[in-house]
């Protein structure tokens, strides 16, 4: 790793404490492990006699596609090993049409495919090779459909979007129990994902405005190509794979009210809540399996803007779960 390699194009991401809010290169990390890296760090075989050497470049068809980080000859495998960044590169079209029927009705069409690289799974902390296989690139086709509409003067707004996704060798990754901090990164042949979401804002009154939303998603496997169990030939075990950490519902809600302003400032409160239906961690039927039962978590605001006179200045005292809701995230 030095200044133009991140965490995640060597294969560390599971040492990265997403939960954390703020850290340096999180924007950039969070979009790297939503698209793919361009780049990733694999380990590798020698064939042929000889010592892969820092800085020897990796060929492909013909085609330069990375570069050696390191080489030697393991005297257990009696082999020489080594390891290299490999590019990986794919175009990714996005169409998009929209039209504005009116000032306060617009609708719009859109279709992208999108990508993900391919890799090889990160060796477990008890030193076994249950998640070192390596799998495939994915690839996405969605279509979405949408309006967003006005009423009322601005004081209703109701919008509303239905999307349909297809992946192609989906990339899901699967927990496995007793091969320590072990999670084996497999490719499901073929998966969609459709669905809907509305979402009403009002401001009823002058200073109280409410958001409210819900989404529905459907997903499943069209075809999962895999072992059933050690020495059992491939299958198609889509009807025995559950889509992982994607709830069927949710719903959401903001209310916020904004205060007359004083001579020390703006008060503001809000109140939030955020209901999620069930989800599963991992998408193999076979094992034991890792859920979370649907919950909704409560969250409140206090602000003061422009402080004493201190324009554009916002001080808040935050609380998140005040409920102390017990849940698996």
């Amino acid at each position: 790793i030095d200044e133009s390699t991140t965490v995640l194009e060597a294969g560390l991401g599971w040492m990265i404490g997403w939960t954390n809010e703020r850290f340096i290169g999180r924007d950039r990390l969070l979009q790297q492990k939503e698209q793919g890296v361009a780049r990733r760090l694999v380990g590798f075989e020698m064939v042929d006699p000889g010592i892969a050497r820092h800085g020897y470049r990796v060929i492909q068809d013909g085609t330069p596609s990375g570069v050696v980080t390191s080489g030697t000859q393991t005297p257990y495998l009696k082999k020489a090993i080594g390891m290299a960044y490999v590019n990986f590169d794919n175009w990714s079209p996005l169409a998009r049409a929209s039209y504005h029927w009116t000032d306060d009705l617009m609708s719009w069409l859109s279709w992208t495919r999108g990508y993900r690289s391919g890799g090889f799974g990160n060796r477990p902390s008890d030193g076994s090779e249950a998640s070192l296989g390596p799998f495939k690139d994915e690839t996405v086709s969605q279509w979405e459909t949408g309006m967003k509409t006005s009423w009322l003067d601005n004081r209703l707004q109701v919008n509303g979007s239905a999307y349909y996704s297809q992946y192609d060798d989906q990339q899901i990754a699967i927990f496995i129990p007793g091969a320590g901090t072990a999670t084996v990164t497999q490719n499901a042949g073929k998966s969609r994902i459709r669905g809907w979401e509305v979402d009403v804002r009002t401001v009823p009154i002058d200073g109280l405005d409410i958001v409210l939303g819900h989404a529905y998603t459907n997903s499943d496997f069209s075809e999962f190509l895999a072992s059933p169990g050690p020495g059992l030939p491939i299958q198609n075990l889509a009807d025995q794979r559950e889509f992982p950490v994607i709830p069927k519902r949710t719903y959401s809600g903001l209310i916020t009210y904004t205060f007359v302003p004083l001579d020390f400032g703006t008060l503001e409160i809000a109140g939030h809540f955020r209901r999620i239906g069930e989800v599963s961690f991992h998408a193999d039927g076979a094992r034991r399996p890792i859920e979370a039962d649907h919950y909704t978590v409560y969250g409140a605001r206090v602000s003061l803007l422009d402080p004493l006179g201190m324009q554009g200045v916002k001080v808040s005292l935050l609380g998140t779960n005040i409920t102390d809701r017990s849940y698996r995230d």
